[in-house]
């Protein structure tokens, strides 16, 4: 089929291809662009043949192809089909119905049967442009599982409306019931499948799974059609170790702690709804709160060996009383007593003739004052006042520490984090599929094994969680120690920072701060 001559040259088609016979030389190659223009199916693909044919005399020499009236692509993966029309824009508009009937024949060949743009083929076809004229659908993955457990107290003080933090009004537990819900897992959905264009079937992925992570011990399981819900197994104290959840013992005493009750030493959570009478004893493996609004007066001792001490009265220690704690102490008030605490110490209005030691030392920074007695701290103390108008001695001690050492510390724990996590996921996991198994006797004993390295997996992670919070606490104040007075510090107040010592001989306040083995202030 002939489709250009002229005087200088013939351009042919047969069998798809191009083909040229040139009748006399000087045809200018530049001048072939008019034709590629004027026949959008005319592509050369031999330049050279092209170029020597126009320069000499030559019959049928194959020069390129000659394209379909309509050109369709599949992206590999078969979601994405294009099409080209090769033709002019008039020769589309002038013929649209004949180029309509093309592309669906194209298609069809193409086996494209999904995803078709009906749009486009009415209206929006365009002449020498690749475009999409079908798109298959993704598989959407199906939700994974969802994970709920019941709120714990996040041990934060309650806000006054000033703003100030009001350490002796918190919310300490979460007590639960026998049956209470604490927790529930909702299985992971199935997704909605895809399709390509030429109508395969992409299967869409299960959501992830998750595992619910609980003490046995403490809390049962219900399983359901669409979840798994738990149950605490008797009354007691939300707590939550390494991210499990389990229900701690309770003991709650209505009143006080007194001749009716005895000394009080339980292995687990107490709660008392009164004081703690004169020269009476409370010890507890965990958490101790004292809720009476007129505190403490004249008690021997109270004592959480792994917990935390919260009494929300305050302490009036006629210097024979004892508060010490693994963790936290969070008082009103503090008067003539000792206080310890592996953690920090929080006081609310002010402590007055106490000798207190702990990580950090936190006594209100608004209205919070220390008067008399030593205070004695790792890390931070802070207070709005020390020492009185009656210049009464007050000691400060800060023994400071390592920034730099602590700064390699943190890394190090976040390491020793990241691999506790990995190793706690495994076993859950193994514990799941071990649960999901049956009863003989070498599953049990697997089973026992696996979860009582978890349990210690997980009492490790606590720690090491504890001691990242302890660290970051220190490292935030940019020191290596830090007294900080917001208002006033009067006379005859002592500052001791390691080997350093100042004793304030006017009134003052400021932020007094250990760097490189030097006190400073700011």
């Amino acid at each position: 089929m002939e489709i250009i001559r002229n005087d200088f040259l013939q351009l042919l088609i047969k069998d798809g291809n191009l083909y040229i016979n040139t009748f006399k030389k000087g045809f200018p190659i530049r001048q072939f662009n008019d034709f590629l223009r004027d026949q959008p199916r005319m592509v050369i693909t031999e330049f050279s043949a092209l170029k020597n044919a126009l320069d000499n005399e030559a019959k049928e020499i194959l020069i390129g192809k000659w394209k379909e009236m309509v050109e369709c692509y599949l992206s590999k993966d078969e979601m994405k089909a294009q099409i080209k029309i090769n033709a002019t824009d008039e020769e589309l508009q002038k013929n649209l119905d004949v180029y309509i009937k093309q592309v669906n024949q194209c298609l069809d060949e193409h086996k494209v049967i999904f995803g078709v743009k009906e749009e486009v083929l009415s209206s929006s076809l365009k002449a020498r442009e690749l475009f999409t004229i079908a798109e298959g659908k993704l598989p959407v993955d199906g939700e994974q599982a969802k994970i709920v457990y019941i709120e714990n107290s996040d041990r934060k003080p309650t806000i006054r409306a000033n703003g100030n933090a009001d350490y002796y009004d918190m919310n300490f537990f979460v007590e639960v019931g026998k049956g209470d819900w604490v927790g529930e897992k909702v299985f992971s959905q199935e997704g909605e499948s895809g399709k390509t264009v030429t109508g395969h079937i992409i299967p869409a992925r299960l959501g992830k799974d998750r595992d619910l992570s609980y003490d046995r011990k403490s809390i049962e399981v219900h399983h359901g059609k669409e979840r798994i819900i738990l149950k605490a197994k008797h009354q007691g104290i939300v707590e939550f170790k390494g991210g499990e959840i389990s229900i701690g013992n309770h003991l709650v005493i209505d009143g006080d702690v007194g001749v009716e009750t005895g000394n009080i030493d339980f292995e687990g959570n107490i709660t008392i709804r009164g004081t703690v009478q004169p020269r009476f004893t409370v010890k507890a493996t965990k958490d101790i709160i004292i809720q009476g609004e007129m505190g403490v007066s004249g008690c021997r001792e109270i004592e959480s060996l792994f917990g935390s001490v919260f009494i929300k009265g305050g302490v009036f220690g006629q210097n024979g009383t004892t508060i010490g704690a693994g963790k936290d102490i969070y008082l009103k008030h503090a008067n003539e007593c000792k206080i310890r605490a592996i953690g920090d110490v929080h006081i609310g209005t002010y402590a007055k003739g106490c000798k207190i030691n702990s990580n950090n030392i936190f006594i209100d920074k608004v209205r919070g004052q220390l008067i008399g007695g030593v205070a004695e701290a790792k890390g931070i103390i802070s207070a709005a006042v020390v020492g009185n108008r009656m210049e009464k001695k007050t000691e400060l001690i800060v023994h400071g520490f390592n920034f730099s050492q602590l700064e390699y510390d943190r890394k190090e724990i976040l390491i020793k984090y990241k691999q506790y996590l990995s190793t706690i996921e495994e076993k859950q996991k193994k514990l799941s599929q071990l649960y999901s198994k049956g009863q003989n006797t070498n599953e049990l004993r697997e089973r026992e094994n696996i979860q009582v390295s978890l349990d210690d997996n997980l009492q490790s992670l606590a720690i090491l969680d504890d001691k990242r919070t302890e660290i970051q606490k220190w490292l935030d104040t940019k020191t290596e120690g830090l007294i900080d007075i917001t208002k006033l510090a009067f006379p005859n107040v002592e500052l001791r920072m390691q080997n350093h010592v100042k004793m304030l001989r006017k009134g003052m306040c400021g932020k007094y701060y250990l760097w490189k083995g030097q006190m400073n202030k700011k």
